[in-house]
């Protein structure tokens, strides 16, 4: 708005001031909209278990040992600058070259370390220099116009040189069918054998051994993609995979070649046994009569014996969450019963947001001083009277008593914060608020007692 201003003063008409102009009342121009007032402070006895009190290069203590860190530190203060430094002083002629100083190296050390030093300077070169390997070269490699090769026309290209092209004329078929291998389609490559020695027509013989007679057992056979006959050519691994391959109602092969269905592998138990003797199979299908064969006679019916009870409304064993004892006020590590109190499967799908920070639902219930929650709530931006906070907090102990125990807690207080806020909203005040004023004094003055015990 300023900038807009300057402008109309500077240009007269030519330039407007952009937007509207609004009336500016108090406290709403947009730094005070941007203004954020600052947190309160977070009170000591929760300070502690956080990391953020600590900024970047500090070092992290553990909340376990803070307060013994940081009396000690504040005793360390307390001394003499000369008694608050760790460690004693070095003598004045022990210095840092003293200490990396090599050794006097003997006359066998020093020649080696010289061919390093030496092999080191040749290898490093300066830029734009040529290499030096230690070669003595002849007088006439040491003039200016001196070149490696022979001297080629500039109108030679690279590309000629290294893909020259057949004319028919300078270059010989032989070898250049020997450099290139590029033999004509369907030719039979000449290795330069001497057949009239083997007596043999390569143009006619074929090699190797027919492993089949039948017509269509050839590899022409296999490859002819017109004949009746089809073959589809696979490879070992996959054939080998494909026999090996359990069958339905066939026996699976192990590579043994044994096709007969019949066959019965191993020994007989007994080389004597006729075949009419009862074995394995005969006693897991087993030999039963029809008598045999019926349900038993107490199916359906109590098997219990020995015992006088004869109400069938009493359950045996122990119930899985552990209500019938009252659970113990310290519980062992190695203690695995359940009163009613361990997380069940929806807490442990679900967790709730404060599981990350180490809070669980048992902080929120338990009983807790009034100071305690107090410090609390400031600590999240509620700041209340002495007075306000007597009267909620009455009405937490016996509006909002969620567990029935006349025991205030963070979970309870909050729902009685909230009812008092939501009237507030409305500019209303709640029915209980002057119930409070009488009966609140002498509820916060009990619990501030019970939590001292």
């Amino acid at each position: 708005m300023s900038l807009s201003r300057s402008l109309s003063k500077a240009g007269g008409s030519i330039v407007g001031a952009g937007g509207r102009i609004m009336r500016k009342e108090k406290n709403e121009s947009a730094g005070d909209c941007l203004h954020v007032a600052s947190p309160p402070p977070t009170p000591d006895q929760i300070k502690r278990y956080r990391r953020s009190q600590f900024g970047p290069g500090q070092r992290q203590i553990h909340y376990g040992t803070l307060r013994d860190e940081q009396s000690k530190q504040l005793r360390v203060s307390q001394l003499p600058p000369s008694q608050q430094i760790y460690g004693c002083g070095t003598k004045d002629s022990e210095h840092v070259n003293d200490l990396f100083q090599s050794a006097k190296l003997s006359a066998v050390d020093q020649t080696l370390n010289d061919i390093r030093e030496r092999s080191y300077r040749e290898s490093n070169v300066v830029l734009g220099k040529a290499k030096g390997f230690g070669h003595v070269l002849p007088a006439k490699t040491q003039a200016k116009d001196f070149a490696f090769g022979v001297k080629e026309s500039a109108s030679t290209s690279a590309k000629n040189l290294l893909y020259p092209e057949d004319d028919g004329t300078d270059l010989n078929p032989a070898v250049y069918l020997k450099s290139h291998h590029a033999y004509p389609p369907s030719a039979q490559i000449n290795r330069n054998y001497n057949w009239e020695s083997t007596k043999l027509n390569p143009a006619q013989h074929r090699f190797g051994k027919a492993t089949h007679k039948h017509k269509f057992d050839s590899t022409s056979a296999c490859l002819d993609r017109t004949g009746a006959q089809r073959y589809k050519i696979v490879s070992k691994s996959q054939g080998d995979f494909m026999s090996f391959k359990p069958k339905l109602g066939q026996i699976k092969d192990h590579g043994l070649s044994i096709n007969n269905p019949e066959h019965i592998y191993g020994l007989p138990s007994d080389p004597r046994a006729t075949g009419k003797e009862w074995n394995a199979g005969d006693c897991l299908r087993g030999n039963y009569d029809l008598d045999e064969q019926q349900p038993d006679s107490d199916l359906g019916r109590r098997t219990i014996r020995g015992s006088a009870i004869t109400t069938m409304d009493r359950a045996f064993g122990c119930p899985s969450m552990r209500d019938d004892i009252p659970a113990p006020k310290k519980r062992s590590v190695a203690d695995t019963r359940n009163f009613g109190t361990d997380a069940s499967a929806k807490n442990l799908i679900a967790p709730t947001q404060y599981v990350g920070i180490g809070i669980s639902e048992e902080d929120f219930s338990k009983q807790r001083a009034p100071s305690e929650v107090r410090a609390i709530f400031e600590a999240a931006g509620d700041k209340l009277t002495d007075d306000t906070f007597m009267r909620v907090w009455w009405r937490a102990a016996t509006g909002y008593d969620l567990n029935k125990d006349n025991i205030v807690s963070v979970a309870e207080f909050r729902d009685a914060l909230d009812e008092y806020q939501a009237a507030q909203e409305k500019n209303a005040v709640p029915s209980w608020w002057d119930e409070a004023k009488l009966k609140g004094p002498a509820q916060l003055q009990s619990d501030i007692q019970d939590s001292r015990k």
